[in-house]
């Protein structure tokens, strides 16, 4: 299975993939299938060096600061879209509060 295949089925199953000191990282956790997770683990350096790449080109991915106001970002969703919840766009701002609760729920139910 390609790479571009396994992320488009964790993206799908509202899985976030990321590169976080060398080592990948998925969240929610409790969302990823056993298929998946073994796929991603035969994988794991194409997947790695994959999202490296898409990483270097989006500069803003995966900081610490909002790219806009240079303000801390503290929660997985806005650390992904490089912006903090002031600074998202209506559609952003509304995927990343729906994607919070959804995190929230998997964790109390779990």
């Amino acid at each position: 299975m390609s790479v571009e295949v396994l992320l488009r089925q964790a993206r799908d199953l509202g899985i976030t993939l990321a590169v976080d000191a060398g080592r990948l990282r998925y969240y929610p956790a409790g969302r990823m299938p056993t298929f998946l997770a073994e796929a991603l683990r035969a994988q794991r350096g194409e997947v790695i060096s994959y999202l490296a790449g898409i990483a270097g080109t989006q500069e803003h991915k995966n900081t610490r600061t909002c790219g806009a106001c240079g303000q801390r970002l503290s929660t997985h969703e806005t650390r992904v879209a490089g912006t903090c919840l002031r600074c998202m766009g209506d559609e952003e701002f509304h995927a990343a509060i729906r994607s919070m609760g959804t995190r929230r729920r998997v964790a109390r139910a779990g």
